[in-house]
């Protein structure tokens, strides 16, 4: 029988896409790096509604003590990956610079994955 996919599979394609630097790239880097820590945390939390599954894993990672400012964290994710995946102009100037979000994206993954890891 296969052995399932890691999820931080996903990570690693999102860092080697986001070396092209170029907006699509980096908007798809974005996503996937979401999606990576969004697996790893809903098979931490034993999530497995799927009806607001997003929603649902960040409610569950911020009821476990000590990990509030991680859901926080991994809410921040999930809404730079909103927009990447649905804003063609994002609504708020800020968050048109692609590079800019990226680095934001990988601080937020820096600080989420070592605690979700430690689950």
């Amino acid at each position: 029988m296969p052995e399932p996919l890691d999820p931080l599979t996903f990570l690693r394609v999102a860092q080697e896409l986001a070396r092209q630097r170029d907006e699509a790239a980096l908007r798809t880097a974005i996503g996937r790096a979401y999606y990576a820590l969004f697996l790893v945390a809903r098979d931490k939390t034993g999530v497995t509604s799927t009806r607001a599954v997003h929603t649902e894993v960040i409610r569950a990672v911020r009821k476990r003590p000590g990990y509030r400012a991680v859901a926080d964290q991994f809410d921040a994710l999930r809404r730079l990956r909103v927009v990447a995946d649905y804003q063609l102009l994002p609504d708020d100037p800020a968050l048109r610079d692609w590079p800019s979000n990226w680095v934001k994206a990988q601080a937020l993954i820096n600080h989420i994955l070592p605690k979700l890891q430690v689950w």
